[in-house]
């Protein structure tokens, strides 16, 4: 009883070393060879990053759905540069209150490359997703 009782100690001992290293390697901060969900939709794999001068002058709205609910935005640009976003629509499973903080970091990073909010995860991601479809809109043919 002795041997299996080591055995298996030593098989969850190996485990848990497998899952933390996964973790480990999942959770490591962003460097330039990483990007963000948002960054990656953004790009396409054989052209480089533009900036955002590719996006013409306007108002476009974009929404972004999940099984949980749907964020709708209108995103305003001007002179190339992002200069308002707007929740114009939130039905999601968590107050918007949840997300109010996401504009102000579209502006402030100029993409929809922003963190998502903990807690209210999926609503942050069609958040994002919403302002993605804005700016698909807007890019310049």
């Amino acid at each position: 009883m002795a041997a299996n009782g080591k055995a298996f100690i030593l098989m969850c001992s190996t485990a848990i070393g497998i899952i933390y290293a996964a973790g480990y390697s999942v959770t490591q901060p962003r460097n330039d060879s990483q990007q963000s969900f948002a960054s990656q939709a953004m790009q396409s794999t054989s052209e480089p990053s533009t900036p955002l001068s590719k996006y013409k002058d306007g108002t476009f709205s974009g929404s972004g759905t999940n099984r949980f609910g749907t964020v709708e935005v209108n995103v305003t640009v001007t002179k190339g540069k992002i200069t308002s976003v707007e929740i114009t629509r939130s039905a999601t499973r968590y107050p918007e209150r949840y997300i109010d903080s996401l504009p102000a970091e579209v502006i402030a990073s100029q993409s929809a490359d922003i963190d998502t909010v903990s807690g209210a995860t999926r609503s942050s991601q069609d958040f994002i997703n919403a302002v993605l479809d804005a700016l698909s809109q807007a890019e310049q043919s």
